[in-house]
C-alpha cells in the first residue's frame, strides 16, 4: 500500500504513542502505523476485515459512533476514507475529541463532492466493496464540520476523475492490473498540477484538538 499524503510527516506531529485507526478495514493503514513506531487499535464494523487486521494489531469490532474508550486515551486519531460511511459524522468527531489527549491530533482523509463528476459517479454507484454511503460532503461542509472540534494544521487535495472513473466502473480490474492503476494515478496527479487541484476528490488534514 502506498501511503497517503502527509502519512510520512506524521511523526514530525506525533513523535510516538498510542493511535487509534477508525475504520481500519483490513488493517492496510494499521501495518503502516506501526513501522513508524506507533501503539496502534484498529476498530471495525466487519468481523471478516478485522480478522485480516488482527495479524498486525489489536482490533475492536466496534460502532464508531460511540467508541467505548475513556477520556484523553490517544495521541493520534486516524480515519482514513470513512466518514462517507458514517451517518452522523459530527458525532464521531465529537467523540474523537473525546479520546484525543490535549493537543492530540486527528489525520483525516475523505472524499468530496465538488466535482460534478465525481458527484455523478457517486449517484451511479453509492457503495465502496459493499458499503453503502450515508454521507456525502462537499470540501467546505467537510471543513466546517472538523471546524468545531479542532485547528487546521495543513491540508490538500489530490486525485482526480480518472482514478474515480476506473475503480467505479472497473473496480476488480483495479485490483488485478495494479500497474494501470499506477499510471491513472500519476496522469490524476499531473491534471492535478496543471488544474491546481479545482477537480480532485480527496480532501487530506492533520488538525489538532482545540483547547476546551
Amino acid at each position: 500500500m502506498s501511503e497517503p499524503p502527509f502519512s510520512r510527516s506524521l511523526p514530525s506531529f506525533v513523535k510516538t504513542g498510542i493511535v487509534l485507526d477508525i475504520g481500519c478495514g483490513r488493517g492496510r493503514y494499521t501495518s503502516l502505523l506501526l513501522k513508524k513506531g506507533y501503539t496502534v487499535v484498529g476498530i471495525d464494523i466487519n468481523r471478516l476485515r478485522l480478522k485480516q487486521a488482527s495479524k498486525f494489531a489489536d482490533v475492536i469490532l466496534g460502532d464508531c459512533h460511540t467508541l467505548s474508550f475513556k477520556d484523553r486515551s490517544f495521541n493520534l486519531v486516524c480515519i482514513l476514507q470513512v466518514i462517507h460511511h458514517i451517518e452522523e459524522p459530527q458525532k464521531t468527531l465529537d467523540e474523537i475529541s473525546r479520546l484525543l489527549k490535549d493537543g492530540g491530533v486527528l489525520y483525516v482523509t475523505e472524499v468530496v463532492e465538488d466535482n460534478p463528476l465525481f458527484k455523478l459517479l457517486r449517484n451511479i454507484n453509492p457503495s465502496w466493496e459493499g458499503d453503502p454511503v450515508k454521507t456525502r460532503l462537499t470540501r467546505r461542509e467537510l471543513r466546517q464540520m472538523l471546524n468545531k472540534r479542532f485547528s487546521l494544521i495543513r491540508e490538500d487535495m489530490s486525485y482526480g476523475n480518472f482514478y474515480w472513473l476506473w475503480v467505479v466502473f472497473v473496480p476488480q480490474l483495479n485490483k488485478d492490473i495494479n500497474i494501470i492503476t499506477k499510471l491513472i494515478r500519476f496522469a490524476d496527479r499531473q491534471v492535478d498540477k496543471i488544474l491546481k487541484n479545482r477537480f480532485s476528490c480527496t480532501y487530506h488534514a492533520i488538525l489538532r484538538k482545540r483547547a476546551l
